[in-house]
């Protein structure tokens, strides 16, 4: 759109009626951001009746949303000082549009559902001076004993006139919206970032009094409003309400179990750190081959998945069979029953194409019928590897494993992805090692206490030799790792 943006409005807004035009004009605001600006009150003013009370309070609306969503000064129209837009009344007892436009404010969306379709509702949730006293709809709200006093919400319905929506909202699911918003004025600091991100959610959730665990809410036809907005905005549920989203794509909603969560979620802040607990069996372990065979063997070994998978490109190709063969020697002397690490399979991939090995890991795991299951050792491999499993991981929700050279001996490092919240932290005292034989877990610890992989003049060996190199280097890793 090269024109200005006034024409725009005056073009558009000249044939609509007083909803339509709020709706329009808000909508305008909450989908291009800060990419355009608000017309100016003059050309607004020129195509609009002035008398149309719905009219300018739609702009007043979309003057606040800037204000709170975007770093910047907009100057308030003389005919606006003293317009209250939150005023249903005219009794005088809410804020100014010049107070409005000093305090810090939000805005946040959430859906209800009657019996018939779905509503948007918009949040603003100001927090005035401490010496202020004001109305505000809170009333309107079941159990609104979770908004703190310091704070002043006011509600919108679908962009209709405040007369027409001020009936009471049966149920809590505006709860989770409220806190949500209520932390994004807490964390002023980080300016408007995180208020903006907010705004790419339709937000629907209960909580428990102590405002920390989202709990369950009648979804109803509340989905349907991701129609008319696909790509600006997505869902963000309960947990316990997943079971009915599942006509969804999985990346229109996010469900939550919490307000730490949400929160993480929405401002896509990173991951949470605490203890990472792993599947209990491993039914497939993927791991990246290359490096040094201590770290990997040791992910292997505490692990004891039913399937591995070694990944490995042209140059680790014989790593990979190292690997195998050292298994198949343990198995030979007795060392760890039969049944056990049977199933160890080789997979080439390019390790220059981060695309292609992305694809070929994440459908390998896909295939899993039990992914739940699965882990990805991503100690091994180059770093194009490592990046394309982390990708397949999180895509798949399958946790990813890493085992540092300085880790005590019973720790790893994990990543996980479950559900929206990412989790990093160590992973403490795993070991289902099932052999038959005791394990120096010390020598793990130690970069050079085992047989590297073979040094590039092992491959100028005619098969033959190196047949009978690889054998060395299997019974020298034997024996330094196991007490015999």
């Amino acid at each position: 759109m090269t024109e200005p943006i006034s024409i725009f409005y005056n073009k558009k807004l000249a044939k609509m009626k007083d909803v339509e035009r709020i709706r329009h004009l808000t909508n305008f605001f909450l989908q291009h951001k800060a990419k355009k600006q608000i017309p100016t009150w003059d050309s607004f003013e020129k195509t609009i009746r002035e008398s149309s009370e719905t009219v300018k309070r739609a702009y007043a609306l979309a003057m606040l949303c800037k204000k709170n969503l975007y770093e910047g000064e907009i100057t308030l129209p003389n005919e606006l000082c003293d317009y209250r837009p939150f005023d249903a009344d005219e009794d005088q007892t809410t804020p100014t549009m010049s107070k409005l436009m000093e305090w810090p404010g939000t805005l946040v969306l959430f859906p209800t559902s009657d019996e018939k379709k779905a509503h948007c509702i918009m949040m603003f949730v100001f927090r005035p001076p401490k010496d202020t006293s004001y109305r505000d709809n809170r009333d309107q709200l079941c159990d609104n004993t979770i908004i703190a006093k310091e704070y002043l919400v006011y509600l919108i319905k679908e962009f209709v006139p405040m007369k027409e929506c001020l009936s009471r909202l049966d149920g809590n699911s505006w709860q989770l919206a409220y806190a949500l918003a209520e932390k994004s004025l807490k964390y002023d600091q980080d300016g408007c970032a995180n208020k903006q991100k907010l705004l790419n959610w339709l937000i629907t959730g209960a909580l428990d009094p102590q405002k920390e665990t989202v709990r369950y809410v009648n979804i109803g036809f509340k989905p349907d409003l991701l129609t008319p907005y696909r790509g600006l905005l997505k869902l963000l549920a309960p947990l316990t309400n997943e079971p009915e989203l599942e006509q969804l794509e999985r990346v229109q909603y996010q469900v939550t179990d919490s307000v730490a969560q949400a929160w993480r979620i929405v401002t896509r802040t990173g991951f949470e750190i605490g203890e990472i607990h792993l599947p209990d069996p491993v039914e497939e372990l993927h791991v990246l081959i290359g490096g040094n065979i201590q770290h990997l063997l040791y992910v292997i070994f505490r692990l004891a998945p039913k399937k591995t998978v070694l990944w490995h490109s042209k140059d680790t190709a014989e790593h990979a069979t190292i690997i195998i063969r050292l298994f198949e020697k343990l198995h030979e002397c007795g060392l760890v029953d039969v049944d056990e690490f049977k199933d160890i399979q080789k997979r080439e991939i390019d390790s220059h194409n981060m695309q292609e090995s992305y694809e070929s890991i994440r459908k390998a795991v896909d295939e899993c019928s039990e992914k739940k299951h699965s882990v990805i050792n991503n100690t091994g491999g180059n770093r194009l590897m490592g990046f394309a499993a982390l990708l397949a991981a999180r895509d798949l929700g399958v946790p990813v494993v890493y085992r540092d050279i300085d880790s005590p001996d019973d720790t790893m490092t994990g990543i996980k992805y479950e559900k929206g919240n990412n989790l990093i932290g160590d992973i403490h005292g795993i070991n289902r090692w099932p052999g038959n034989a005791s394990v120096d877990w010390s020598i793990f610890g130690k970069s050079n206490s085992t047989p590297c992989f073979p040094k590039k003049d092992y491959y100028m060996l005619p098969q033959t030799e190196r047949d009978l190199k690889r054998d060395k280097i299997v019974n020298e890793i034997k024996e330094a790792v196991f007490s015999l």
